[in-house]
């Protein structure tokens, strides 16, 4: 005969109560996605080499940003914006790379799309510039990226010593995983396991 089960009644509601309550609490920490910019190329093979280029050196370079970021204050115009900074990762045949990123700019497909990335300050200044697709929707004020692959038209890249234009190149979008997935697994097996233990 299979043994009765007595519910401690008050501690069920408790239980229902917090996993409702990290439901909600998880869900609400997802509303932000983050995702990452990933973009690489080669150099010229008549590049002068330097701290981030070598001749027909290949390069890779990522960034985090919210999927529905709030531009920077200031930045703002109908040609495009810029976006707080919080990951950037830069390497070179492989090797990575220290940088202070000064800014990052998208642009509007009417000033040439995609997004550019300058290294540095003033006349020593390293400037990379992707141009293509459009990579938000939204407006430049309040903009959303989404997730995909976005073609490259052309790019360059500028310093002191050198000046590639390029054409081929791929700039992809892609999701970050989510600690709040991860947590809201973890908020349902405390909960189920919280009431399974509460029982006789």
């Amino acid at each position: 005969m299979k043994p009765k089960v007595n519910y401690d009644r008050p501690m069920l509601k408790q239980t229902l109560l917090l996993f409702a309550m990290s439901m909600v609490a998880c869900g609400m920490a997802s509303a932000g996605q983050v995702v990452v910019f990933d973009v690489s190329g080669q150099f010229s093979g008549s590049d002068v080499a330097g701290p981030l280029v070598a001749p027909n050196g290949m390069f890779s370079l990522s960034f985090d940003v919210l999927s529905n970021p709030t531009p920077l204050p200031g930045t703002v115009s109908s040609l495009g914006f810029d976006i707080p900074l919080d990951y950037f990762d830069y390497s070179l045949n492989g090797v990575a790379k220290s940088v202070a990123v000064s800014e990052i700019t998208f642009s509007t497909l009417a000033n040439g799309g995609l997004f550019n990335v300058t290294i540095g300050t003033g006349l020593s200044a390293e400037e990379f510039s992707f141009e293509g697709a459009q990579a938000f929707s939204g407006t430049t004020a309040a903009p959303v990226f989404s997730l995909g692959n976005y073609a490259v038209t052309n790019w360059t890249y500028s310093d002191p010593s050198n000046f590639d234009v390029e054409t081929v190149g791929k700039v992809s979008i892609v999701p970050t995983p989510e600690p709040s997935t991860i947590l809201l697994v973890s908020c349902g097996l405390v909960a189920f396991w919280s009431r399974k233990f509460r029982t006789n």
